[in-house]
């Protein structure tokens, strides 16, 4: 999990504007930080599976951004004819 520290900061002052206190905050903190230690620690257990797993993510994203722009390079594909509009307007 990766947390912006201004998502952070946002989240302390919502807390302090409607609670008062930042008991609420500190536990959303602990929180996060056990997950990513059980993350960390569940990788490091398994760490050949870990890095096939993070080798097979990446390889599907740079298949997806291969989609996405295409072998033109554009991000929209090929380019298309432009259309022109022939009517008049009264």
């Amino acid at each position: 999990m990766d947390y912006l520290s201004e998502e952070l900061r946002l989240q302390y002052y919502i807390i302090m504007g409607t609670v008062r206190n930042d008991i609420q905050y500190q536990n959303g903190v602990k929180d996060m930080e056990n997950c990513t230690q059980t993350q960390i620690d569940s990788c490091l257990k398994d760490l050949c599976n870990s890095l096939n797993r993070f080798e097979s993510q990446k390889q599907q994203k740079q298949q997806s951004l291969f989609e996405i722009f295409g072998s033109s390079g554009g991000a929209f594909g090929q380019l298309q004819p432009e259309i022109r509009n022939t009517s008049k307007h009264i």
